[in-house]
């Protein structure tokens, strides 16, 4: 159950970068709706599965489907989709932040024993 359970891991990252757009633009509206029909969705699903006998696995439908009715509904409320194309002065910017990060961890790291 715990592994079927931990599906939700893998494929629940896939709205994020959605969910955070809409949080930058402050799109609360849309977010609340998308948490509310998702929350609406997994329940009905949940309940009609207790009430058939599935037990403790409609917990589990519980959260999947609200994962996955999360992502479904992002992808149309806010269209982005990753694309597969490389940009050096964007990776300048990032790497400039990125190295500067991981040379104050590796210190940190280092003078902590």
């Amino acid at each position: 159950m715990i592994r079927v359970q931990a599906l939700g891991l893998i494929y629940g990252a896939l709205g994020g970068v959605q969910k955070a757009m809409l949080t930058r633009e402050m799109e609360f509206r849309k977010l609340v709706i998308v948490e509310i029909v998702s929350v609406m969705v997994s329940a009905g699903t949940a309940v009609t599965m207790a009430f058939a006998g599935f037990g403790v696995w409609s917990l589990v439908a519980l959260t999947l489907n609200r994962d996955l009715a999360t992502i479904a509904q992002l992808m149309i409320t806010c269209p982005w989709y990753p694309q597969l194309r490389f940009s050096w002065s964007e990776f300048r910017v990032l790497w400039k932040f990125g190295a500067a990060v991981l040379g104050n961890d590796m210190e940190l790291y280092a003078f902590s024993f």
